[in-house]
């Protein structure tokens, strides 16, 4: 079990930081006007608050990065694109394979992680029309999120501008998926022990970084991601993995001390904001309980987290493969690449 949880509040610059000079953490927030605009908060200053915020912390939310009007349409655009590769998989006239358009994901009833073509689709994309609008969303979705916003400029602060795509893809959850069990995405790599994985004997960079946005509101009954921060350590690791004998004669293991000792927060997000974390930190879907009772209800209550992860070049793999495809697994496409292609559309 969990301890009690707290909404993420958005990291704020360091022209409105506390006197103490610290972030606050705990308390809800309430994002007005007063709020600064991403352009007053992509200074150099406040990308390296966020980027601080983040390698503390191991996550970081920032507010609008996404517009509501780009994110409705990608919204509408991937939950369409989901339902014509579920029929296309299932068709015995089609070779598509379940592999091609989704990536394997923890507790997978109603829960989908499917993968996101940036330039081209595949063989199988009939309609040319729909496929070249979707294309033109998805890449005003990744300039808004990379270029336009502070997201592009912290990954590059952190791991550089040569970090290369490593994930793109949307998790989808619909009312009636569960719970999943806390878990990192990455385990942390001892670098002592790894000559092909070597960072300068820095154990604190992260491998990959990632960044969930949401395309809708998301509120508790949708079952907003948990992160447990300050756990994207070997230490921490350790404690939720170890499995001596005493430990299993213990009556509580050291798992559950870590998960009952350690504070928790919960992505109840705003359309268009993200978090940006260290994928070796410890998290869990929650379970979707929104009530659906029709078609547009279903749509409204699925929870829809668009998804970039840039690796660390320094990392040649950092233990689990990429929710990625359509080539771009094999293209290496580093962030710099992505500023330029993108930065004309």
């Amino acid at each position: 079990q969990l301890p009690l949880v707290w909404n993420i509040p958005p990291a704020p610059p360091e022209s409105i930081m506390n006197e103490g000079g610290h972030h606050d953490s705990v308390d809800d927030k309430v994002v007005d006007d007063s709020t600064p605009s991403n352009a007053a908060c992509s200074s150099s200053s406040s990308i390296k608050h966020y980027a601080k915020i983040l390698q503390e912390t191991g996550l970081v939310r920032i507010d609008n990065v996404l517009s509501p009007e780009t994110a409705k349409e990608l919204k509408l655009q991937l939950i369409k694109y989901r339902d014509e590769s579920i029929k296309l998989i299932d068709s015995p006239k089609s070779n598509l394979k379940h592999e091609d358009r989704f990536a394997h994901v923890l507790l997978d009833k109603n829960r989908y992680d499917l993968k996101v073509p940036l330039y081209d689709g595949d063989s199988n994309d009939d309609d040319k029309a729909s496929s070249s609008q979707r294309q033109r969303v998805i890449q005003q979705s990744i300039k808004e999120i990379i270029i336009e916003s502070p997201v592009g400029f912290v990954t590059q602060d952190i791991i550089g501008i040569n970090s290369t795509l490593y994930e793109l893809a949307c998790l989808i959850s619909e009312p009636g998926s569960e719970r999943q069990n806390v878990h990192p995405d990455h385990p942390c790599i001892n670098n002592n022990n790894n000559d092909k994985n070597k960072l300068e004997g820095n154990n604190n960079v992260p491998s990959v970084l990632t960044c969930f946005v949401a395309l809708q509101n998301i509120d508790i009954t949708m079952g907003p991601t948990v992160w447990i921060p300050k756990t994207h350590n070997i230490e921490c690791h350790e404690r939720f993995q170890r499995t001596r004998i005493e430990d299993i004669l213990d009556c509580i293991s050291p798992k559950d001390k870590l998960l009952q000792s350690m504070p928790n927060v919960v992505g109840i997000l705003p359309m268009g904001s993200c978090v940006i974390f260290d994928s070796r930190i410890l998290h869990c879907g929650g379970a979707n309980v929104a009530f659906s009772d029709d078609d547009d209800s279903r749509h409204e209550n699925t929870r829809a987290l668009f998804y970039v992860s840039f690796k660390n070049p320094q990392i040649e793999y950092p233990g689990n493969i990429g929710s990625i495809g359509y080539g771009l697994d094999v293209r290496d496409l580093q962030l710099g690449e992505l500023y330029e292609n993108l930065s004309n559309i």
